[in-house]
């Protein structure tokens, strides 16, 4: 998780046949809350494993990229963003000895909703603009997003939504991987007032 301040922490730990299980343990962070319940296990011949339910309630985006090493290797767009994000994410795989998941065995499924977000200097955004002459790409305003997505071997794959930024409308789908790597399709609606004053200019 890296390096977080926890307030009001509060929730059940069992320890029992090598397996440490949080029940509802709740607390406050990262500008908003988080509850975990899931394992942690040790088993002979065997890596550490973790099977874990996490929510996330209104917690700053710019400082859940800092605070979390899971969200820098999978949502890298978070660094460009600010703004609340609220999350329900699933999460299973092993630990290596670092006592950090191995990413590339991990799988999750979960929903991400945002409120209010702003994205700013995202570069593939940047490029987009200067491909398409659309300037309001490179800073859209608020975004309000809701998608759910899932991880495969190393993998975010993002299931189809939209997103509404201003005038423009996006629907998104793809993935990206814990080598930065890109893969999206993206279908973009511009008002055609804000294509004729971008070419006029």
């Amino acid at each position: 998780f890296g390096t977080l301040t926890l307030r009001n922490a509060r929730g059940a730990l069992r320890i029992k046949d090598r397996r440490a299980t949080l029940e509802d343990f709740r607390m406050d962070l990262l500008g908003g809350a988080m509850a975990v319940t899931g394992y942690y296990e040790t088993a002979e011949a065997a890596p550490p494993v973790f099977d874990v339910a996490i929510d996330l309630n209104q917690v700053n985006a710019a400082a859940t990229y800092a605070g979390l090493g899971m969200v820098q290797a999978f949502a890298p767009v978070a660094r460009y963003a600010d703004g609340e994000v609220s999350a329900q994410v699933k999460l299973n795989g092993a630990l290596g000895a670092d006592m950090k998941p191995v990413y590339h065995n991990l799988t999750g499924l979960g929903a991400v909703v945002t409120s209010g977000l702003v994205l700013r200097g995202f570069p593939p955004l940047d490029r987009l603009a200067d491909a398409l002459r659309v300037q309001q790409l490179r800073d859209p305003g608020f975004v309000d997003v809701k998608s759910t997505f899932t991880i495969e071997n190393g993998r975010l794959h993002v299931r189809p939504f939209d997103v509404h930024a201003g005038p423009l409308a996006l629907t998104v789908a793809g993935s990206n991987g814990i080598d930065q790597s890109l893969d999206y399709t993206l279908a973009l609606h511009v008002p055609r007032s804000i294509l004729s004053s971008e070419a006029n200019q």
